[in-house]
């Protein structure tokens, strides 16, 4: 998990967990009238074999440094600021909130009970009866974000029942597009052209802006946030005092991807060329593959697959994702201070290997100009070198590679030596002569024809399709 909580253990003495059985901690945030008040939290077990009742906290821990006392079972324990501020909000004024959060339900100090705890998660955030999804406490732009994400919600209901008849209208209106008002505007139902000092004061492209800037929160890049809206049966986004389904803020968020000119995807993107709702559409893809197609990951597919995601300890980009795996039981969790991140590494990286049964792992392995660590063998992949994954050598998790004689059964691959060497023997089947040119994506003939500040294409419609397949045929594709 994060980095541990600094206050004393005595409070988990009289709440010991059970590791015979799935045996759970929960915190009981105690009511209080007074928003300003300290808060009180108690602890209690349960065992999750017997259906207890309870929320669940997804939240990113902020600056484990910058702390704030609470009071637990009557002794002070430092929270972080942002898990502070969370409990001020989630706190009610009359009843007990009983609720799973992992700083406080869990021994951050007892690695052994870490090591217990983490292949529960799955099953934590699966029974409880909503994942509450904490972004932080409210800004100056998060209260316009959340109220143009609502307009967006209810206009994304209404499009469903006609086909999104007119938000395509708008979109091909040739007056809004020269103005430039499209989007935005259809979504608060603004007219084109100004009607009002409010429209200039703060124009709907601010509520956009806004939009932008509540999506590049912390909490959207925190690799444990995965598992845990995957397995939620139902969440809620809370941000300050705002609040919307799960459901209703992707369907909002999706509709102002819709509900745009053609370009007005890049004006928003990072200094790393990553749109501001990459992360979400990743959480989006994963949670629908999980709830609806019962699918779950190699490890080779998982670890590429959330590569982007960050943690505050390295060995975490692994173990967040034990829970998103077929075979959760091949990752050994393991936060042993003498055990280098590297080992971590190295041992998924082998049971990749193991669970394939070919060398598709290697697909994952370029060169790149960032630090790779110097005892790193030479065929581990970039999966866990920070920035590696914003590049357009990634090979898709269904391209196949062998090197055998095609079918993969005649090749034996294995990994010796402290998972160290990768042993591989196979067939000859030729010397490679020529190298082509790395076929061009979609974004290298955006970025070569159609520059993001830009509303007109550098060429030609005629061109660009010439030049395209020119360069296709060059690679060899046919």
């Amino acid at each position: 998990m994060e980095p541990p909580n600094a206050a004393s253990s005595n409070i988990y003495s009289p709440h010991r967990l059970s590791t015979s059985r799935p045996d759970i901690r929960l915190v009981v945030i105690h009511p209080s009238a007074d928003s300003g008040a300290p808060i009180r939290c108690s602890l209690r077990v349960v065992c999750l074999d017997n259906g207890p009742q309870y929320e669940a906290l997804s939240y990113r821990w902020g600056d484990a440094k910058i702390t704030t006392d609470i009071d637990v079972e009557d002794t002070v324990f430092a929270v972080t600021t942002n898990l502070a501020a969370a409990l001020q909000q989630l706190r009610q004024k009359d009843k007990e909130r009983e609720m799973w959060i992992d700083a406080i339900c869990i021994n951050q100090a007892d690695k052994g009970e870490k090591k217990n705890q983490i292949p529960l998660m799955r099953a934590i955030y699966s029974n409880s009866t909503h994942v509450v999804i904490w972004l932080g406490p409210q800004d100056a732009t998060s209260r316009d974000a959340f109220h143009f994400l609502s307009k967006a919600a209810e206009k994304y209901s209404e499009g469903r029942k006609n086909g999104f008849l007119r938000l395509n209208q708008e979109n091909n209106s040739l007056l809004a597009s020269t103005l430039g008002r499209t989007g935005p505007y259809f979504i608060l139902d603004k007219p084109i052209l100004p009607t009002g000092l409010a429209d200039i004061l703060k124009p709907p492209e601010a509520y956009h802006r806004a939009t932008v800037t509540l999506l590049r929160r912390d909490w959207f890049r925190r690799v444990w946030i995965i598992q845990e809206v995957a397995f939620a049966r139902s969440a809620v986004v809370l941000c300050g005092r705002d609040s919307m389904t799960w459901d209703s803020f992707i369907h909002a968020v999706r509709l102002v991807e819709m509900a745009k000119a053609p370009l007005y995807q890049y004006r928003y993107r990072n200094e790393s060329g990553v749109a501001p709702q990459f992360f979400l559409s990743i959480l989006t893809q994963t949670r629908d593959a999980i709830t609806v197609d019962k699918k779950y990951f190699t490890i080779r597919d998982a670890t590429r697959r959330f590569a982007p995601f960050e943690s505050s300890e390295p060995r975490d980009k692994v173990f967040a994702l034990r829970g998103l795996l077929n075979h959760p039981e091949a990752i050994e969790i393991d936060y042993d201070d003498k055990t280098p991140d590297q080992n971590i590494f190295r041992r998924a990286a082998a049971r990749a290997v193991e669970e394939a049964g070919d060398l598709s792992l290697l697909l994952d392995r370029h060169d790149h100009d960032h630090d790779r660590p110097g005892d790193a063998p030479s065929w581990l992949p970039d999966w866990f070198v920070p920035g590696s994954l914003h590049r357009g050598e990634a090979v898709s998790a269904e391209d196949c590679f062998c090197a055998s004689r095609g079918d993969g059964k005649d090749a034996q691959v294995r990994v010796v030596d402290e998972d160290r060497r990768l042993l591989v023997s196979g067939h000859v089947i030729d010397q490679i002569k020529r190298v082509g040119r790395r076929r061009p994506s979609y974004a290298d003939f955006g970025r070569e024809y159609w520059s993001w500040d830009s509303r007109l294409p550098r060429k030609d419609p005629y061109g660009i399709i010439v030049n395209s397949c020119e360069a296709l045929s060059a690679t060899g594709w046919r």
